[in-house]
C-alpha cells in the first residue's frame, strides 16, 4: 500500500477535533485472514499496540468467545484490510470501528480499527452509551441490514431466552425477558428458547418465542416449535375501542384515494343494477326494510360475514317471513354484525346493502339457484364490501371491542427514547398483548389456516366474495385493514411503509384474479391457466358447510374467468384439460370424497376430494410443473369431455352428467410393500414387461406415487396391494429420447369405465414400460 502523508481532521462525538496522520504504519495491524465475528460479551479487552487517539479513548480488541446475539446474516470470512482512523467510532471512553457490510449485511468489530472493506457503510454508535450486546439497545440503525428477499422495512435478530434473562444491566433486555415470559406458557420455554426481535418502524415491537409442544402424530417423540408472538405496545395509531364514526372516516379516506388514483382495476364507483332485493338501511328515524329493487340502479355495500356453527343463527328471510322484512326489519332483531354494517352504511351515505341471508328467500330452492348464481355479479358491481373477518358469528360484530394487555409493571427512564420508534418514553407503562401482525401477515399470505384470529377467511364462499368485490373493508381484531385491486393499507400505517404495492400485491388474496381484468391479448393463456391454478389451490382447503357447495361456491369466479379461459369442466378448462387433469393432493393432506349428493363429483376433478382436516394445503401448487416444457403423450387425446348442469340458473354450479372419454396406452401395474419393510416405499410391477419400477408415496418430499384419497397413516382407502390397478400416461417430458411420463392412475369400475385414483410421475429415465402396449378407449367416470 503507497504512503499517505495527508493528515486529516476527526471530530469524535464527544466535540474534540483531533489530527491523524495516515500512513501505512496501521495497516501492519490488519489481519488479513480474518475469521467470522459477532457482538461478544466483553469489552474490556483493549489492543495494547493501539495508539491512543482521544485521552482515555482507546481501541477495544474483540474477545475470542462465543457471543450472547445471534444475528441473523452470516459474516463475512475475509477482507483486505486498509487502515481509516477517521471512521473509528467512539463510546464509552472507547474507541472502536463496527462496519455493516452492503453485501451480506453483517455487523462486526475490527481489532485492529481497520477498514476491512472500503465499500462497507460505517455505523456509528453514541459516545454516551455501547449497545447492548444482546438486544442491540432496540436500535433500528444497530440491526443487521435486511438479507436478498426480505421485508426493508423491517429487521431482526436472533437471540435466546436465557440472554435475556442473564442481560441484568439492560432494561430493555429485561422487559423483552419479562415479555416472553407473560406472553407465553412458562412450562413450553426455557433458557435456551429461540427468541427473534424485530424492529418495524410505525409499528410495535414483536417478539416471537418458539414454543416448544408435542406433536400427538408422531410416533418417533420428535418436537416441532410453534411461533408464539408478543407484542410490546410501544407505539401505534390504531384505535382500542373503534366506533362507527371512527370507522367511516377511515373508509372514507381510502375510498377517496382509490376513487381517485386507481385508474386500471379499481375505477368501478357510479350507479349499478341492484340485485333482486336489498336492504334499505333507513335513517336515524326509520328502521331498515326489504325492497324489491325492479332494475333500480344505485351504488350499494355488501356484507361478508360468517353464519355460525349451528349455535347461533343470523336473521334469515324465508317465505313466511318475507312480507313483514319488506315492511320493516328493526334493528333489535339484528345480530350485531348486521346492526354494525347497516350503521357503517349509512353514515357513509349509501343507502342500499345486500346481506345474503336477508336478500335471499332461503327456505326457496328456486329463488336460491336464481340468487346464488348471480352472488358473483352482486359482489363485482359493489361499492365496497364489508367483511367482519374476525367473527365467528353475527354476535361478533364488526367493531372490535378493543384489545387486553398485561402490565409488567416495568418502566424506562426518563427522556429515554427507543430508536426509530417515535415514542418518548418516561415513567411510562408498558403493556404486552398477543402479537398483533396476524392482520397484515393473513393479507398477505392466502392459505395459512387465519382461522383463529380471522376465521371469516376460512370459508370457502367468502373467498370468491372478498376476490370479486373491488374493495373490501377487513375489520380484523386487531385493526381495520382496507384492500382494493392495487393496494392494500391498514389502520396502523405499517402497509403504508411499503413503497413498493405491486410487490406487497403479489400473494393477497386478489391478486390472482386481477390478472383476469387485464384487455383480452395482453397475457398469454398460459399465465392465465395459472392464475386460475392458483385460485384453486387456495380455494380447495377452505371449508364448506355442505359438501354440495364445492363448485357452487367458486361459480362466480368461473363465470367471470370463463371468457378467458373457454369450456368451464368441474373446475377445470376444456382448452387447458390434458394438464388440469395431472392435479396432485399434497402428501400432508387427509382426504375424502365427496359424498350425499347425486350424481357423484367425477374423480378426474380435483373438486371430487375435500380434506378432512383443513389445517393446510389441499393441492400441490406447482408453477414449475406449469410452465415446464412438457407434451401430451403421443397415444394420449380427449375424444369427449362434457358436463350438463344441475341447474340451467347456474351453468358453473353443480352438474349432473360429466362425461371424459379418451384413448391412451392403458398399462396394467400392482402395486407390492417393500420386502425389507422400508417406510414410504413401494414396487410398480409392470406385468406386460415384468418389470419393478420403485416408487415412494406417503411422508416424502420426492414422492412419485400420490393416491387421492388418505384414509390414515397406513392404510389408503381405495389401495389394495397386489390387485390390478392401471397407468394411463397423458404428459411426458420434452426430449426425443428417453422422456419421463406422468400418468393418471386408475381402477377399473366396470368394463371400458375407470376411476381415478391417483397420480404417478417417473422419475427415472430409460425405462419403455410404455412399449408393446395397445391404445385402447376408456371412459373415466
Amino acid at each position: 500500500m503507497a504512503k499517505r502523508k495527508q493528515t486529516n481532521t476527526q471530530r469524535c462525538f464527544d466535540g474534540h477535533k483531533h489530527a491523524i496522520a495516515d500512513d501505512d504504519d496501521g495497516a501492519k495491524h490488519a489481519d488479513s485472514t480474518r475469521k467470522k465475528r459477532r457482538f461478544a460479551t466483553d469489552h474490556s479487552k483493549s489492543n495494547s499496540q493501539s495508539d491512543d487517539i482521544c485521552g482515555s479513548h482507546k481501541v477495544v480488541e474483540e474477545p475470542s468467545h462465543s457471543p450472547l446475539c445471534q444475528v441473523s446474516e452470516q459474516h463475512p470470512t475475509s477482507f483486505p484490510c486498509s487502515l481509516d482512523q477517521s471512521e473509528k467510532i467512539s463510546f464509552n471512553g472507547k474507541h472502536e470501528c463496527l462496519t455493516e457490510d452492503n453485501s451480506s449485511g453483517a455487523l462486526y468489530r475490527d481489532a485492529t480499527c481497520c477498514d476491512p472493506n472500503p465499500h462497507a457503510r460505517k455505523i456509528k454508535f453514541p459516545c454516551s452509551k455501547a449497545p447492548c450486546q444482546v438486544c442491540l439497545t432496540l436500535g433500528w440503525k444497530y440491526f443487521p441490514k435486511y438479507r436478498r428477499g426480505d421485508n426493508p422495512e423491517k429487521k431482526y435478530i436472533k437471540t435466546t431466552l436465557g440472554n435475556l434473562k442473564t442481560s441484568t444491566s439492560c432494561q430493555y433486555c429485561q422487559l423483552l425477558s419479562r415479555a416472553a415470559k407473560q406472553g407465553c406458557q412458562e412450562d413450553k420455554v426455557g433458557d435456551e428458547t429461540r427468541v427473534t426481535i424485530y424492529l418495524r418502524p410505525k409499528f410495535t415491537l414483536a417478539l416471537v418465542v418458539d414454543e416448544e409442544k408435542e406433536d400427538e402424530e408422531k410416533e418417533d417423540e420428535e418436537k416441532e416449535f410453534s411461533p408464539a408472538t408478543c407484542q410490546l405496545d410501544l407505539y401505534t395509531e390504531t384505535a382500542l375501542n373503534p366506533t362507527v364514526d371512527y370507522c367511516v372516516k377511515f373508509i372514507n379516506k381510502q375510498l377517496a384515494y382509490c376513487v381517485s388514483s386507481h385508474r386500471m382495476y379499481c375505477d368501478r364507483s357510479d350507479e349499478q343494477e341492484l340485485s333482486t332485493r336489498v336492504i334499505d338501511v333507513g335513517t336515524k328515524d326509520t328502521a331498515p326494510k326489504l325492497l324489491e329493487s325492479r332494475g333500480r340502479k344505485a351504488k350499494y355495500i355488501t356484507l361478508s360475514h360468517c353464519w355460525g356453527n349451528g349455535e347461533y343463527t343470523p336473521l334469515k328471510t324465508t317465505t313466511a317471513s318475507l312480507s313483514s322484512h319488506y315492511k320493516e326489519i328493526p334493528l333489535t332483531k339484528l345480530s350485531q354484525t348486521f346492526r354494525d354494517a347497516v350503521l357503517i352504511t349509512r353514515e357513509l351515505g349509501i343507502q342500499f346493502i345486500w346481506i345474503d341471508s336477508l336478500c335471499i328467500i332461503q327456505d326457496s330452492p328456486t329463488d336460491w339457484d336464481t340468487e346464488s348464481a348471480a352472488m358473483a355479479k352482486i359482489y363485482h358491481h359493489s361499492l365496497l364490501t364489508l367483511s367482519a373477518t374476525a367473527s365467528t358469528d353475527g354476535r361478533g360484530g364488526c367493531l372490535r371491542s378493543g384489545v387486553e394487555g398485561e402490565n409488567i409493571d416495568t418502566t424506562l427512564p426518563t427522556g429515554e427514547k427507543l430508536r426509530h420508534i417515535p415514542v418518548n418514553l418516561g415513567e411510562t407503562d408498558i403493556f404486552i398483548r398477543k402479537g398483533a401482525q396476524e392482520a397484515h401477515e393473513i393479507m398477505r399470505q392466502v392459505c395459512e389456516d387465519p382461522q383463529e384470529s380471522a376465521p371469516l377467511l376460512s370459508r370457502a364462499w367468502v373467498y370468491q366474495e372478498t376476490i370479486l368485490s373491488p374493495r373490501t373493508v377487513h375489520f380484523h381484531r386487531e385493526e381495520l385493514v382496507w384492500e382494493c385491486r392495487e393496494a392494500l393499507r391498514c389502520e396502523c400505517g405499517y402497509y403504508d411503509s411499503i413503497h413498493n404495492q405491486r410487490l406487497l400485491l403479489q400473494n393477497s388474496w386478489k391478486s390472482p384474479y386481477t390478472q383476469f381484468l387485464a384487455p383480452i391479448g395482453q397475457l398469454r393463456s398460459e399465465y392465465l391457466y395459472a392464475q386460475w391454478d392458483s385460485i384453486v389451490w387456495a380455494y380447495s382447503n377452505l371449508k364448506l358447510t355442505r359438501d354440495s357447495d364445492r363448485l357452487p361456491a367458486l361459480a362466480g369466479l368461473a363465470s367471470f374467468s370463463a371468457k378467458n379461459l373457454g369450456e368451464y369442466l368441474v373446475g377445470l378448462w376444456e382448452p387447458d384439460l390434458w394438464k388440469g387433469l395431472l392435479w396432485k393432493r399434497a402428501w400432508s393432506a387427509k382426504c375424502r370424497r365427496l359424498s350425499g349428493f347425486e350424481p357423484a363429483m367425477p374423480t378426474w376433478s380435483w373438486a371430487s376430494i375435500i380434506p378432512r382436516n383443513h389445517t393446510g394445503e389441499m393441492l400441490i401448487r406447482d408453477p414449475k410443473a406449469r410452465y415446464s416444457p412438457q407434451l401430451a403423450d403421443n397415444r394420449f387425446a380427449i375424444i369427449k369431455a362434457k358436463c350438463t348442469p344441475k341447474s340451467d340458473l347456474n351453468p358453473f354450479g353443480q352438474v349432473s352428467v360429466a362425461i371424459l372419454r379418451l384413448t391412451g396406452a392403458l398399462v396394467e401395474v400392482s402395486l407390492f410393500e417393500d420386502p425389507n419393510k422400508e417406510p414410504g416405499l413401494y414396487y410398480l410391477y409392470f406385468r406386460h414387461q415384468h418389470y419393478i419400477y420403485p416408487v415412494r408415496f406417503g411422508k416424502h418430499d420426492l414422492h412419485d406415487l400420490v393416491f387421492d384419497i388418505v384414509d390414515n397413516k397406513e392404510m389408503y382407502q381405495e389401495i389394495c396391494l397386489g390387485e390390478s390397478l392401471y397407468c394411463l400416461p397423458v404428459a411426458k417430458s420434452n426430449r426425443r429420447k428417453n422422456a419421463k411420463r406422468t400418468c393418471l392412475v386408475l381402477k377399473k369400475v366396470r368394463e371400458g369405465e375407470y376411476m381415478r385414483i391417483g397420480i404417478f410421475r417417473q422419475r427415472r429415465s430409460g425405462v419403455h414400460w410404455v412399449r408393446n402396449v395397445e391404445t385402447r378407449e376408456i371412459q373415466i367416470v
